[in-house]
């Protein structure tokens, strides 16, 4: 579920173990609720959001990577707690929320949440930094699957 840290390690485990012998995939099973990940000028870094103030993601960022902050020269980190869209530059750091697909659950719902079904694609160049953000919505991504089967089947 949304929360639930120990199912989602369990299925970092067993994607691990599917994937495990394809050099193109690379899974990261970490417990560890921060993800890091360097690529060309560009240091990524994502984590569920119901931890950190969004204004000490540039800190934890930087302490937990020292070494990775210092190589590089855009910063960029990614969070969804909130099911909604929003960029915000924090101290040099590109912090973008998430919006979801998942539909509302009980809590939620009882809470009075409530967000459109989108989702996001953060784009950068790694080596000129960001690129922009490109947002869909449940309908079109739910359309844009179906014709790419459909193509695969025509074929």
């Amino acid at each position: 579920g949304n929360h639930d840290e120990h199912t989602a390690t369990l299925l970092g485990m067993i994607l691990r173990a599917t994937y495990k012998d394809n050099p193109r995939v690379e899974v990261h099973a970490s417990p560890n609720p921060y993800w890091y990940y360097k690529i060309g000028k560009v240091m990524l870094c994502s984590t569920h959001g119901d931890g950190p103030k969004i204004a000490d993601i540039p800190r934890i960022m930087a302490t937990d990577e020292k070494e990775m902050w210092g190589q590089t020269e855009y910063k960029v980190c990614i969070i969804g707690h909130w099911h909604h869209r929003q960029s915000v530059d924090v101290n040099g750091v590109d912090v973008h929320i998430a919006p979801t697909l998942a539909p509302n659950d009980a809590h939620h719902h009882a809470k009075g949440y409530r967000a459109s079904k989108k989702m996001m694609a953060v784009m950068y160049d790694i080596n000129w930094g960001s690129e922009g953000t490109v947002e869909v919505t449940e309908q079109y991504a739910k359309h844009a699957t179906a014709k790419k089967v459909e193509n695969k089947i025509n074929k």
